[in-house]
């Protein structure tokens, strides 16, 4: 191990300097006065061992706010609270209240005491902050590698109090959770001695009853690689916890509320129409949804007036998806290969999913709608057959779909004709289960979904199962498979 020379305190003290430079020009975009806060309240007996308490003002009448402790990164070796206001400022606007901590850095202390004093900082919030609030645990870099640790490692969250009593989840933003060997020669000597680096890896602390665990990290990130994040996610589904990663594109968003997981289509500006990156992410994300076994319901749902417009004809005619190449050049299994398409992955599916139809829907996104095992829609929505005018055909399950859910007839005369079916009529004939009020489609989808997730999920997971099997099968058939497995 090399010794840290001068020219080492030099370029970590500018990388420093610079950081807080950059966090001094976004805290003067931040607000005063969207909440109260006390500064510089003593956890132990150093100067570095001090915390700044917001409480947030926002009105949420009837509400318990949450309490978000956050721990700034900084390569373990330089940081500032006063720096974050920012952080603290973004999150009271979202009526959460919020403890930022100062911790002692390298090399003033090594790892073992720089986590003593986030075990410290969290018993003081569980002994001085309101019972019934719960607390979730978020942060950044280095910061997001010490929160992480402290939520999983369950020697060091018992001596934090009663802090795992209240402990709803962590939020990591890049953090180095698998980090071995070390890649700068003073984290040797920062994690050392030797038999304290495994204590170091927080993947060596997964398990089944930790907390949510919802990890982001910047796809170009090149100072903590990705790879730190994907690993703690694997490990943590493999041992049976929650891991549920964001979306890798703003075209496609992505919520967990407890059981239930929203994905919103979020091209509004083009009706949603599907893109390359939107059809990709949509089926990874209906996977993992589908193999986590937190997840007992998804609501799909559309950014703005329409819930889907199709597949974004503009992208196929350059050749943007399904496959590459330039215009014109696409053959046909190009543009339609379903072998991963979403429609796919959600047929196959066990897990419950319910559509809020929040506008149009038409062609491929026609399709998925119907591949939902719900609808609710709102007074405004409309079921659009209407391939036939754009010189397509449904390729996305619809011809198979669509005759089964309202008989031959009905089915021709939509595509044929290529009509366009409002609420009302969508309802009557069976396409939809129910239609309300524009402004409460989410809403009603989101109370059907907790009924959903309310139930034994393997209950509701196996009849699903069964019921897609069942319209491949006899009735005696399908009968005999169920008794076999009872």
């Amino acid at each position: 191990m090399k010794p840290l020379t001068n020219i080492d305190k030099i370029a970590a003290r500018f990388m420093g300097w610079m950081q807080n430079l950059g966090h001094q020009v976004i805290n003067l975009v931040a607000r005063f006065g969207g909440y109260r806060l006390v500064q510089d309240i003593p956890y132990g007996h150093d100067v570095r061992q001090q915390l700044d308490y917001y409480q947030s003002r926002a009105d949420h009448t009837g509400l318990i706010r949450p309490l978000v402790l956050f721990i700034y990164g900084g390569a373990w070796e330089h940081g500032d609270k006063r720096s974050f206001r920012f952080v603290a400022d973004s999150l009271c606007a979202m009526g959460c209240d919020v403890v930022v901590i100062d911790y002692r850095l390298y090399p003033q202390v090594r790892f073992p005491q720089m986590m003593s004093d986030v075990v410290e900082a969290g018993r003081w919030i569980a002994e001085n902050t309101p019972a019934v609030q719960p607390v979730y645990v978020m942060g950044h870099s280095a910061g997001a590698h010490l929160g992480s640790l402290l939520c999983l490692n369950k020697a060091l969250l018992a001596q934090a109090g009663n802090l795992a009593e209240r402990l709803q989840g962590f939020v990591g933003m890049a953090g180095p959770y698998d980090y071995f060997p070390y890649t700068e020669d003073t984290h040797w000597d920062l994690f050392g001695p030797k038999e304290n680096y495994p204590l170091s890896r927080t993947i060596n602390f997964v398990r089944a009853d930790g907390p949510p665990l919802y990890l982001l990290h910047g796809q170009d990130d090149t100072r903590v690689r990705r790879g730190h994040s994907k690993s703690l996610m694997e490990k943590t589904r493999a041992v049976g916890g929650v891991a549920m990663t964001p979306s890798s594109t703003d075209e496609l968003l992505i919520e967990q509320r407890d059981h239930i997981v929203i994905i919103t289509l979020n091209r509004p500006d083009r009706l949603n129409a599907i893109s390359r990156t939107m059809l990709n992410e949509l089926s990874v994300k209906m996977t993992e949804a589908n193999k986590d076994p937190d997840v007992r319901c998804v609501v799909l749902t559309g950014a703005g007036k329409g819930f889907c417009a199709g597949l974004d004809l503009i992208e196929v005619g350059k050749g943007g998806i399904g496959g590459g190449g330039d215009a014109g050049n696409n053959r046909p299994r190009q543009l339609f290969d379903l072998r991963d398409a979403p429609v796919n992955v959600m047929w196959n599916m066990d897990t419950p999913i319910i559509c809020a139809l929040n506008g149009a829907a038409a062609g491929y996104g026609m399709d998925v709608a119907l591949l939902c095992d719900m609808r609710v829609a709102g007074e405004s929505s409309k079921m659009a057959a209407v391939t036939a005018k754009r010189n397509v055909v449904p390729e996305s399950g619809g011809t198979w779909l669509l005759p089964r859910m309202i008989g031959w007839a009905k089915a021709a005369e939509l595509y044929y004709r290529a009509r366009v079916v409002g609420a009302r009529e969508s309802l009557e004939m069976g396409l939809v289960n129910i239609v309300v009020p524009d402004d409460k489609v989410l809403e009603t989808a989101l109370e059907w979904a907790q009924d959903v997730a309310d139930n034994a999920p393997l209950a509701v997971q196996t009849t699903k199962r069964m019921m897609r099997m069942g319209l491949e099968q006899s009735y005696d058939t399908s009968v005999d498979q169920l008794m076999v497995h009872l």
